[in-house]
């Protein structure tokens, strides 16, 4: 059952008020539209000086019962040199920009009353005079005009203004809607990992009741629209969209993790290889964060040796993006050629975010290559070890690793080891192997078993212990980024 009107006294409409007239700018005149019935050639056109209804009352100093004020403010030379100088002195680096526009919510109850007036004056026939939706027309408004003072404007800029003409006016126009219209203002709870709404008054929200209400309704508990203008003062938020980093690393160390490692708040190694290649860059950059991702990736004990791993850095908010040039990298990657940080790197260059997909799509389809000394509990004959190395395709059925359970699900994984090649070291009981694997597979396990977990393993296939004594990826099989073009 809706909530009585009269408990909200303070928003009711005056009987004395004249709700035949509305007073609006005629900006807002300009953006309104004639809509014409079925029975006409066409459904909107043009309004003309002459076709105006009586009840409408120009304004003739920028108050309006419709944008209170806002039209006149963007349409002044000061107002757009304001937003302009805003925009333009935002602490980013930026060649055009994108813009969107947050207004308060009231403005559609303000938007039903005046076209609800519109609506019930006697027009000619079968048309009526409608105002169009504010927002998109502010939109368009500062999108043609702000270029004049100097700001580039882009729908698919990477840098983004959101320009808050939120007056934080009385709320209690809201809690009247909601009290007619509750259901309209029920907040679902948040979907996971989803933030919940700040507030139940949304645009969907509130344009959805007002859909609900009679005429009646809507004029007995609202006051009639009267001519306002505001004290505009917008409020600004800026966005530069993430730049992404790639390239390939090579670890040489192992005692380093791929990126800063902590157990609880304890921190277990002094740097990686997330810092080590980024270093002195965030200071260039200026980015809020970084965020590193990488095809794969080796344990801290494990190196990656021949041409490195693919790897790609999100530069989070970055302020000083046209300072990440190429030749910026490539003094980075100069600075770390000496391996003495147990890093270098090789191919830096700024990629886009669709570069970023396909090394993700390889990945998953990428063969990587291992060679590690191992020890074995018996001497192999060279027969055994020619007959091994004649083995192609080992499927696996690998358990998850005890060493990973208390963060990887409890599965059974299935893997392919393509080829084999195992050669005797300079003492006996000691091998090196070198295998190429499907991308996924457990190196450590197939070898010693992970106690039965790995299926087949080597020491099922040998018949003896087995034992890994140390690990090095020699080769990831995915060509990304790509080679950077020399500057000659």
């Amino acid at each position: 059952m809706m909530a009585d009107p009269s408990t909200e006294a303070d928003i009711i409409v005056d009987a004395e008020v004249d709700t035949s007239k509305v007073i609006v700018c005629h900006w807002c005149v300009e953006r309104g539209v004639i809509e014409l019935d079925a029975e006409s050639d066409s459904s909107a056109k043009e309004p003309s000086s002459d076709a105006l209804p009586a009840c409408i009352v120009l304004s003739d100093d920028g108050a309006c019962a419709m944008c209170r004020g806002l039209c006149h403010f963007i349409h002044s030379i000061e107002g757009q040199q304001e937003m302009a100088q805003a925009i333009k002195s935002a602490d980013f680096q930026f060649a055009s920009c994108a813009l969107s526009l947050h207004l308060s919510v009231t403005f559609n109850i303000y938007e039903e009353l005046v076209n609800t007036v519109l609506a019930k004056a006697p027009e000619k026939p079968r048309q009526r005079f409608k105002l169009t939706v504010l927002k998109p027309y502010l939109k368009a408004t500062l999108v043609s005009v702000l270029p004049k003072h100097g700001v580039t404007m882009n729908p698919n800029a990477d840098f983004h203004a959101q320009v808050d003409f939120d007056f934080g006016e009385p709320s209690e126009p809201l809690r009247a809607l909601e009290a007619l219209v509750p259901s309209s203002f029920y907040v679902r709870k948040a979907r996971f990992n989803r933030k919940p709404p700040s507030s139940p008054y949304t645009y969907n929200s509130v344009t959805g009741a007002l859909a609900q209400l009679t005429t009646s309704q809507l004029f007995r508990t609202f006051k009639h629209p009267t001519p306002v203008h505001l004290p505009i003062s917008p409020k600004y938020q800026f966005e530069h969209a993430s730049v992404y980093v790639a390239g390939r690393y090579l670890k040489f160390s192992r005692e380093l993790s791929q990126t800063p490692w902590f157990i609880g708040t304890e921190r277990k190694s002094d740097s990686s290889v997330s810092e080590a290649i980024w270093g002195e860059l965030s200071n260039v950059v200026q980015c809020s964060e970084i965020k590193f991702s990488s095809a794969g990736r080796e344990d801290c004990d494990v190196r990656m040796l021949g041409d490195g791993r693919p790897f790609v850095i999100e530069c989070v908010q970055p302020r000083r993006a046209f300072d990440l040039t190429q030749d910026v990298l490539s003094r980075q990657e100069a600075r770390l050629v000496d391996g003495s940080s147990g890093v270098s790197v090789n191919r830096m260059q700024v990629v886009s975010r669709k570069d970023v997909s396909q090394m993700k799509v390889g990945a998953e389809e990428k063969t990587k290559t291992y060679g590690c000394p191992i020890w074995v509990g018996k001497v192999l004959s060279q027969q055994e070890m020619d007959s091994f190395n004649a083995t192609k395709d080992i499927v696996l059925k690998q358990m998850t690793p005890i060493r990973v359970s208390h963060r990887r699900t409890l599965m059974t994984r299935e893997r392919t080891v393509y080829t084999v090649e195992l050669s005797p070291l300079d003492k006996p009981h000691f091998y090196y192997l070198k295998l190429a694997t499907q991308s996924g597979t457990y190196i450590k396990e197939f070898v010693h078993g992970d106690m039965g977990r790995t299926q087949p393993n080597l020491r099922t296939i040998f018949d003896c212990d087995v034992d890994i004594l140390a690990l090095d990826v020699l080769d990831v099989s995915l060509n990304w980024p790509a080679p950077v073009p020399s500057h000659s």
